[in-house]
This record gives C-alpha cells, sequence and structure tokens, in this order.
C-alpha cells in the first residue's frame, strides 16, 4: 500500500510512512513540504501522535520510511518552496543512508500545480477554499500540463514497482 499525498497532503502521507512503515510501502508527494507547517487557520500544531503534538516546523523524519518515496514539484511554486523541500527531503535521506529507492523530479517552469491527473486544465491561479481569495500556483499552463503528463506515468511506474 502507498500513501499518496499533493500540497498540504504530503504531510501527513510522509508522517503515516515514518511513524507507520509497516503500514506503508512507499511514499508519492507532489509538491510536498519537508517539515510540518503549522495548523490552518490559526497555527499551533497541525499534527499529532499519540496524542501529542507534532512541534510546527519541526522536519518530517522520512528517513524512517521503509520503503521507496517519489517526490515532485514545480521550480517556480508560489504557494511554498517545494523543489527546495524535494532538496530537504533527498539531504535528510542521503544523510540517514535511506537504504530505499527513491526519486526527485523538480520540473522547470512548473508550479505548484504540478501534479496528480494529466489532460485535465489547470490554471495558475486558485481561489482559497476557506478564506476566498485568489491565491498564485505558479509555473505557465504549458509547464504544468508537461509536468503532469511526464509526473503521471512516473507514478504509475513507481506504484507498479512496489
Amino acid at each position: 500500500m502507498a500513501t499518496l499525498g499533493y500540497s498540504r497532503g504530503t504531510e501527513p502521507a510522509m508522517l503515516v510512512g515514518a511513524y507507520f512503515p509497516e503500514l506503508i510501502d512507499g511514499v508519492v508527494v507532489y509538491a510536498p513540504t519537508s517539515r510540518a507547517e503549522t495548523g490552518f487557520p490559526n497555527g499551533g500544531a497541525a499534527w499529532t501522535r499519540a496524542g501529542k503534538p507534532i512541534a510546527a516546523g519541526s522536519p518530517i523524519p522520512v528517513e524512517r520510511l521503509d520503503g521507496p518515496i517519489l517526490l515532485l514539484a514545480g521550480d517556480d511554486d508560489k504557494v511554498w518552496p517545494s523543489a527546495r523541500s524535494v532538496q530537504e527531503v533527498t539531504d535528510r535521506l542521503d544523510a540517514h543512508r535511506f537504504g530505499h529507492p527513491r526519486q526527485a523530479l523538480v520540473y522547470p517552469q512548473a508550479g505548484h500545480g504540478v501534479g496528480t491527473f494529466p489532460f485535465q486544465p489547470a490554471g495558475t491561479t486558485v481561489i482559497h477554499p476557506v478564506s476566498g481569495g485568489l491565491i498564485a500556483l505558479g509555473g505557465t499552463r504549458p509547464a504544468n500540463a508537461a509536468a503532469r503528463r511526464d509526473g503521471w506515468s512516473k507514478v504509475l511506474e513507481f506504484l507498479e514497482q512496489l
């Protein structure tokens, strides 16, 4: 079984894999963060483990994963620095001599809309579901579409290998 997360969902995808490695065979994350972010909209811890808060800003312990990981990001992400987070995750894996396959894909000129299903229209801005404000995702439509096409095939290959 694999966990898959996009944007804010990358935190629980990696946390479940890290804290319950016996349940997860692999992790796929699109536009990830490398740290536990603050709770939205009021701040504080967003996640808990065994009833205790996971400190906001703490690195996600990806070295505890017991299987491969696939990270996908755009280098023009305007929501948060997902390309930098991909590098931070791979650096952490290297520092801990991670023994499983990993693949890090950072797509040029793609933004936060880098992932999931190809061949669907995707803009470079969205309306935030809570605040109602307009959010710039970054990237260009052609680059995001190319990243989605390429990334989707990589995700399917990754899952087939599990």
